[in-house]
């Protein structure tokens, strides 16, 4: 009896050890990939949403694998024949993993998409033939919103090419046909350096200078903004072009 308890008691003591060193590798693992992943997340200027996305997905992958092994370390405790169960979850992972293969894809696909900063929420964006604004970014899709109102949701397996439009400065051409006076490059330089100064505005406009010759001439006037905002800021700007022009008569 005494011998029993003993071999009781020892087992107990080495459940404890498992489940204790288990969760210490666990919290150890996981701090120090999330540490990492912070210095990462600096150097490349990426999200709040982002950071905690990737930390959650790799705190969950790690959190799995020690529970797998706190599991089958006390089976093998108690005598359990691991190798068999091994077996048998081999063969059923196999045919899980081929039954969810385009999840899984979807999944790692999402997973590196996170990880290199492809897009953001906000992001106009087009993939294939359709362009939007991201309002969803998951591990698994990808949720676009058109101009005209139209949401598609794209499997992230499915993203192969695309284009971000919200990387850079959207360049817009504005030309003038206008007649040949000698103070309209005065007029236009002018209204360059106003709106540059408009910091509601927050755009940058170059004059280009005489794009063409004939019986009116052609100025060009280059406007560089956002995107997102070229629906409201770029009427405004034209209005604001067409009040100097009548302002000094020029046509």
């Amino acid at each position: 009896m005494e011998v029993l308890d003993f071999v009781i008691e020892n087992k107990i003591l080495y459940v404890f050890l498992i489940i204790t060193m288990c969760f210490i590798g666990y919290r150890l693992i996981t701090k120090s990939i999330s540490y990492s992943f912070n210095l990462k997340f600096k150097n490349f200027n990426i999200g709040d949403r982002r950071q905690k996305t990737i930390n959650t997905l790799t705190n969950s992958i790690v959190k799995y694998v020690f529970i797998f092994i706190a599991i089958f370390s006390l089976l093998g405790l108690f005598g359990v024949d691991t190798t068999t169960i091994l077996a048998s979850i081999g063969i059923a992972g196999l045919a899980i993993g081929l039954a969810v293969q385009d999840t899984l894809k979807d999944v790692l696909a999402g997973f590196f998409i996170l990880i290199e900063n492809q897009y953001a929420i906000g992001d106009v964006i087009t993939i294939g033939s359709f362009k939007g604004e991201v309002i969803s970014l998951g591990i698994k899709t990808t949720k676009l919103k058109s101009e005209t109102g139209e949401i598609r949701i794209i499997p992230n397996r499915n993203i192969v090419e695309l284009t971000n439009h919200s990387l850079s400065l959207v360049r817009i051409n504005i030309d003038l046909e206008l007649e040949s006076d000698k103070d309209v490059e005065k007029v236009l330089k002018d209204f360059v350096i106003k709106q540059n100064k408009n910091k509601t505005l927050n755009v940058n406009i170059q004059y280009a200078g005489i794009q063409k010759l004939g019986s009116k001439v052609t100025y060009r006037l280059v406007v560089e903004m956002d995107i997102k905002k070229q629906e409201v800021i770029y009427p405004e700007i034209l209005a604001e072009l067409k009040k100097e022009l009548d302002k000094k008569k020029i046509r």
